[in-house]
């Protein structure tokens, strides 16, 4: 139940298949996000609830984990504060400049992992991609959300399969 111990390794590697298309990757991402949401549903006040009774950090952290927005929502719900500051006529509790600061932190929040892990020149070209990224990755929560539990599921085609063909 509790914690028992645990290592940080700072030095190793993963290795996995995206998919080669766009249009795979959103299937994979819709259902990925409608298991989160049933998770969530099923689990997340649970956890919490072990966590704060016995407190249990392991606990504890799962639930937060569940329980707060993913990193990509709270980018894109930055850039909507900013936007709806500056149009004439609306104001917000939250000032503008908080606002603008927010959107600058969450687009230094990559640069920084990129900096720690040491990463090549190339790796940072990629933060280019970062907004349409953002956008599609917003796009398929909603869609998980929408389609709820009627997340039809389709196998997705990996890049080495494609090369076999």
């Amino acid at each position: 139940r509790g914690l028992v111990g645990s290592e940080m390794c700072i030095r190793d590697s993963s290795y996995g298949q995206a998919a080669p298309r766009w249009r795979d990757a959103f299937a994979q991402r819709v259902r990925w996000y409608s298991g989160v949401l049933r998770i969530r549903k099923q689990f997340a006040l649970e956890l919490l609830n072990i966590g704060l009774r016995d407190a249990n950090i392991a606990a504890l952290d799962q639930a937060v984990e569940l329980l707060l927005p993913p990193f990509s929502m709270l980018t894109l719900l930055s850039v909507f504060a900013v936007i709806v500051q500056i149009w004439p006529g609306i104001k917000l509790v939250i000032p503008l400049i908080p606002s603008i600061g927010m959107i600058l932190l969450w687009g230094m929040l990559p640069l920084l992992g990129l900096l720690i892990d040491g990463a090549p020149v190339s790796a940072y070209c990629s933060i280019i991609y970062g907004p349409a990224y953002l956008l599609w990755r917003v796009a398929s929560g909603i869609t998980a959300r929408v389609l709820g539990r009627h997340v039809r599921w389709t196998r997705t085609t990996r890049s080495q399969e494609i090369a076999h063909r």
